[in-house]
Order: structure tokens, then sequence, then C-alpha cells
């Protein structure tokens, strides 16, 4: 039972990681992010390196990186550092949505001065728009 419990939750974790990369994470950080989520409580950078099989070093610079964009929190204990998501895996999912539609919106404002008035990038924007005031960033 114990090691189908281990299997289900990798494969947590591999699917979490999947989308979480398909929203624009770098891979390394969205499978820590996504083994944090499983993990379901803090780990320091020993216990993350153990289950994700990544480096002290990969995982310093993925955690820099996740720190930056405030997806985790370290939390002091002792001379240790523990981290844990910092937002609910439901409401990670909508933020990092919105910057990738964020993103896009943008790209196409800047081809749309290079390229004119092309009624069909107008509605393309517009149809982000919308999907901006779904996710409620708009």
């Amino acid at each position: 039972m114990v090691l189908e419990s281990g299997a289900l939750l990798h494969e947590t974790a591999v699917h979490i990681s999947s989308v979480l990369s398909s929203l624009g994470l770098p891979r390394t950080s969205a499978v820590i992010l996504a083994f944090l989520y499983v993990a379901g409580r803090p780990l320091d950078c020993a216990e993350i390196s153990r289950g994700t099989g990544y480096s002290r070093s990969s995982i310093s610079q993925a955690m820099k990186h996740l720190e930056a964009q405030r997806l985790v929190l370290r939390i002091k204990h002792g001379r240790r550092g523990l981290y844990k998501p910092s937002l609910r895996l439901s409401h990670l999912l909508v933020e990092l949505y919105a910057r990738t539609l964020e993103g896009a919106r943008a790209r196409l404002r800047r081809l749309r001065e290079y390229a004119g008035g092309d009624g069909r990038l107008e509605e393309l924007e517009e149809e982000l728009g919308a999907a901006l005031r779904v996710v409620g960033r708009e």
C-alpha cells in the first residue's frame, strides 16, 4: 500500500510539473514546486534533492527563481531553511495562466504596432483581454 501511495504521489507530481511547465515555469522549478505541493509540508534542500534527484546547486538556483517570483516561502528552521509553496495550487494555476495571457497580449500589441491595423490581430487582442477578465486580471 505504501509503495502504491508513493507511486501515485510521484505520478501526481509529474502531472502537476507538466502543467506548471506548460504555463511558463522552467522545468526544474516546475518539478520542485510540484514536489513541494505533493509533499504537503515544508521541506529542506536535502529532502527536495532526495525526492527529485536534482543537485543542491540546481535546487538553490530554482529556489532563487521561485522566491523572486513569490511562488515559494522560505521558513527559517534553526540553521536550515524550509520551503513551501506560497499559494494554494488553484491560485498558482490561475496566476501562471494570467501571466501567460498577459505576456501573449503584450507580444500581440507589439506585433500590431509593427504590422499595422490588421483586424485579426485586434480581435485576438480582444479575446486575450476577455480571458484576462475571466481570471480577474482586467
